[in-house]
């Protein structure tokens, strides 16, 4: 069979096979064998593979972020305003994958893929009672962006125990705080405004759900001089920025952990930890060192 018929059959330029036949041909013989060509086709391929980016001191240095409950994009972020060498977060996580392959335990410190729920669910059109503000009613200057707007939920665990999780929207700054076993309204008032009594001055509004527990905003506003404003029922994302600290808390406490068995100082660690993640819409800076700048 011709070159130039083995160059059409394979729908290349016959150029293309003499190249072939003439860079991996037999050394002695000079004939052209498949054996013989796959062989040297690797062996070039391996001496010409791209320089790894990843090296065994970067890696520690990850692992050891990672450990620490930072995301890939964190730590990629980080280490490049710190002026650090660093591969792109999707490499990262090619390495979490390699290593738990290799029997490691990196994947358990990387945050859980909850599912979204749909956001087309039917709202219920039933209005707010009293004098309780909808979300409708929020000024179109609290969009996250101006400094002490915050929302607030609750993460609930087994036998009865919840926890308060609210959060500045603009930082990302989040205060968390164990509830009695027995959660009222009153109770979370109480926790509320305890929380936020000694920043009264960076709070202006808080956005929350309709549950039953949070239902004493006159005590609320009144002690802290903010409006509160409820979400719609059934939908989470019009306080989206709570939810994803709650996401970020279910790392550490599990959904099936009773909060009322956990330390406060336990508690106060979480809380800690997670203000002192670095940020991307920060800048990669942590949520506390801009939240108390803004303070100042």
């Amino acid at each position: 069979m011709s070159k130039k018929a083995i160059a059409e059959a394979i729908g290349v330029h016959r150029s293309t096979v003499y190249r072939e036949i003439e860079r991996n041909s037999s050394e002695y013989t000079g004939k052209y064998t498949y054996t013989v060509a796959v062989r040297r086709a690797r062996r070039s391929k391996r001496c010409y593979q791209r320089p790894r980016k990843m090296t065994p001191e970067m890696w520690r240095n990850i692992s050891k972020y990672l450990r620490m409950g930072w995301s890939a994009q964190q730590i990629c972020g980080r280490m490049k305003t710190l002026g650090r060498k660093c591969v792109s977060h999707t490499t990262i996580y090619k390495y979490i994958w390699r290593d738990l392959n290799d029997g490691g335990d990196i994947y358990r410190f990387c945050r859980f893929q909850f599912k979204y729920r749909n956001h087309w669910l039917k709202r219920d059109q039933k209005s707010l009672s009293g004098n309780r503000k909808s979300i409708d009613e929020r000024p179109a200057c609290a969009d996250g962006k101006r400094f002490g707007d915050w929302e607030m939920d609750l993460i609930i665990g087994p036998g009865n125990s919840s926890a308060l999780t609210m959060v500045e929207r603009s930082t990302n700054l989040g205060i968390i705080r164990k509830l009695a076993k027995y959660k009222t309204a009153r109770e979370v008032s109480k926790a509320v405004t305890e929380a936020l009594r000694p920043i009264k001055d960076a709070v202006h509004t808080i956005t929350t759900d309709n549950g039953p527990e949070v239902m004493q905003y006159e005590d609320i506003e009144k002690s802290l001089g903010c409006s509160v404003y409820y979400a719609h029922p059934h939908c989470p994302w019009q306080k989206g920025a709570v939810e994803n600290l709650n996401m970020l808390i279910r790392q550490y406490i599990d959904k099936k952990c009773n909060i009322n068995k956990l330390s406060t100082q336990y508690i106060a660690a979480i809380e800690a930890k997670l203000n002192d993640r670095p940020r991307k819409k920060l800048n990669f800076r942590t949520p506390k060192f801009v939240f108390y700048k803004k303070l100042k």
